[in-house]
């Protein structure tokens, strides 16, 4: 029930060690705030706020209110910075805010924390400041987790909203507004994961400045919706898992500098909308350095959304571009449909397109198979074979009137399309290679052009 502050003077500090004992601080500076703050005590329970210059602390800190209502703790450093050591761990039922003031506008202010949330999982937490330093995991029992900075990222973390098997929503996960940065330090090596998905409630949104996740090898974002403001750009392997929305045309590169292995791209749990009409997503996993390899393509579905738009057109670009560069595999797992003013699906890689599930491929679809629009081009083409990719799977190639398909070859590999249909409407049927399937070939279309010797065999 009591206070710690300075006097009006200022310049006051306070040392709180109790490196083998337990430590229990009340709320400091509410009156007039303290100057330094440093703590080292290896169990401390903060009871209230804290308004300060600096505060550093290291071991373990504990925010409680005492109360059963649970409420807000928030830690505010003007001019100054707010430390824990980055092996130090921040647990507890409260809501957390760590903010840092700079009142001269000049001086970059940094909120570092270790782990969050691990030894108790906080309600929510936020941090505030001109740089974040992100050494832990950070782990909340349905609040948001917002992180307003230019962020670095000092190991492999996750950051997670909602216990597994808990009941109740997950929050949200919101880092900095556009322009400001999300790095791993140091560059390379380091594994991200966000999850803010629920058991049996509503799964969080994630929102991010920006694409651009630099050092990482490996960033998996998992939620209710994710909205992309901005492309995608990783050195690594990607996983979208929800509801992914494209506030624009976009684009996904895991092979940013175009050197080395090119990073998978697994979208198997992602359905893909946008908020506009005549939106577009290229996917490009492709390298061209000599002796190494594309990335793997799964890709997931795209419908409206409901309440939203098709994406008009998605090309996937996962073959070696250069001399003596590797392709690898697209895998189809999920039907596509897409409509706009041009749409048109396109897939390139000297690779294999597997069909692993029995799917369809729709463009100009205006919302139902029933009433195509006009149009549209799938061009599969570009790939070394189509094959399926599991026993029993079929593919349908379906696109508007006067729309165009252009197939290339479709080969029996370990399994074998179980069926087979290229319906352009009124439009034109190419095909530019042989098709060996075990099942029905069906070509449905004013024209059904053969550019070349071939066979199809069922």
């Amino acid at each position: 029930d009591f206070g710690i502050n300075g006097v009006s003077t200022g310049g006051q500090s306070l040392t709180v060690e109790a490196a083998s004992a337990r430590a229990i601080l009340p709320a400091m500076g509410q009156q007039v705030a303290l100057d330094q703050v440093s703590i080292a005590s290896q169990d401390a329970t903060l009871r209230g706020s804290a308004n300060v210059t600096d505060l550093d602390a290291t071991g373990t800190l504990v925010v409680d209110l005492n109360s059963a209502s649970g409420g807000l703790i928030e830690v505010v450093a003007t001019d100054g910075d707010i430390l824990f050591d980055d092996a130090s761990s921040i647990s507890g039922g409260e809501q957390l805010v760590l903010r840092t003031v700079d009142t001269s506008g000049s001086t970059p202010r940094t909120v570092r924390v270790g782990e969050v949330g691990t030894n108790g999982r906080l309600e929510s937490l936020e941090i505030s400041s001109d740089n974040a330093e992100l050494w832990g995991d950070i782990l909340t029992a349905g609040g948001d987790i917002g992180v307003f900075a230019n962020v670095a990222v000092r190991d492999s973390i996750t950051l997670d909203t909602q216990l597994d098997g808990a009941g109740g929503d997950a929050g949200d996960v919101r880092f900095a507004q556009a322009g400001e940065s999300f790095d791993a330090v140091p560059a390379s090596g380091l594994v991200l994961n966000i999850d803010a998905t629920a058991t049996s409630g509503e799964g969080g949104e994630i929102v991010l400045p920006t694409g651009f996740f630099q050092g990482f090898d490996q960033v998996t974002l998992a939620a209710g919706q994710i909205t992309l403001d901005n492309d995608i750009s990783i050195e690594g392997g990607l996983t979208l898992i929800g509801d992914i929305i494209l506030a624009d045309t976009r684009s996904v590169d895991t092979n940013t500098d175009d050197l080395g292995d090119s990073g998978a791209l697994n979208l198997t749990d992602a359905i893909f909308s946008g908020l506009t009409n005549d939106l577009t997503l290229t996917l490009n996993t492709s390298t061209s350095e000599a002796g190494f390899t594309s990335g793997r393509v799964d890709l997931g579905g795209f419908e409206d959304g409901g309440d939203r738009s098709f994406v008009s057109g998605v090309q996937v670009e996962a073959g070696g571009v250069g001399a003596g560069a590797a392709s690898n595999d697209v895998h189809l797992r999920r039907d596509i449909r897409l409509d706009g003013a041009d749409p048109r699906f396109v897939v390139l890689t000297e690779g294999t397109l597997f069909v692993t599930r029995s799917s369809v491929i729709a463009v100009s679809l205006a919302g139902d198979p029933a009433s195509m629009g006009a149009g549209g081009l799938i061009d599969v083409s570009g790939v070394g074979s189509l094959q399926a990719g599991e026993a029993g799977a079929g593919l349908s190639l379906v696109t508007g009137q006067e729309g165009e398909i252009v197939l290339g070859r479709v080969e029996r590999g370990s399994e074998s399309l179980a069926s087979l249909m290229l319906d352009s409407a009124s439009g034109l049927n190419r095909l530019t290679d042989s098709v060996e399937i075990y099942g029905a070939a069906t070509f449905r279309g004013d024209l059904t052009r053969v550019e070349q010797t071939l066979v199809i065999d069922t």
